[in-house]
């Protein structure tokens, strides 16, 4: 029982200064210039909806408030991802900078036609590739001041769709009898 409460008062703890963190890092990005770092050690990282290890760090460049010129991630892999070669020749597209959306937020690009170079994503194991992302959704990041968000929002939710029908028709042929 001991052993519970400890365990409880270590992740209350953890997420209390996590919390702090991203209000710090929120603020920083709002009124800040110069890179950024947040360590995010237990938080989850995943490719097209996979869980692929930990993220360990975030880094933004950036050379004025409200701007992020490009993002550095920082993956420990998990043991089942660290000889995937999957993840060893992947070109990184970041699909949303929604917050709210990890589990989608990164997948391998099959081209990098229409996308814009934004950062590395590197692994603790070594190796890693380049990280790309739409110039609309960077459009519609949420540290722009755009007027038009409401079509940002509108345009991001129909790319969305449009992601997930795809999956849903490489998935339907994967189905025995096709």
């Amino acid at each position: 029982m001991l052993l519970v409460g400890v365990a409880g008062a270590f992740a209350a703890r953890r997420a209390v200064t996590l919390k702090h963190s991203m209000e710090l890092w929120a603020d920083s990005l709002k009124h800040g210039s110069g890179p950024l770092t947040l360590q995010l050690p237990f938080v989850p990282a995943y490719l097209g909806g996979r869980h692929i290890g930990s993220l360990r760090s975030v880094r933004l460049e950036r050379h004025q408030p409200r701007t992020v010129d490009s993002l550095q991630l920082v993956i420990a892999l998990s043991r089942g991802s660290a000889n995937d070669a999957l993840l060893r020749g992947c070109t990184f597209e970041l699909e949303t900078l929604d917050p709210g959306d990890l589990k989608r937020a990164l997948e391998c690009a099959p081209d990098t036609a229409g996308l814009v170079p934004f950062g590395r994503v590197s692994f603790e194991q070594g190796g890693g590739g380049a990280l790309y992302v739409s110039a609309s959704e960077l459009a519609c990041a949420p540290w722009t001041d755009s007027k038009d968000r409401g079509e940002c929002i509108s345009a991001r939710v129909r790319r969305q769709v449009q992601r997930d029908m795809q999956r849903v028709r490489v998935e339907m042929e994967r189905l025995p009898g096709r």
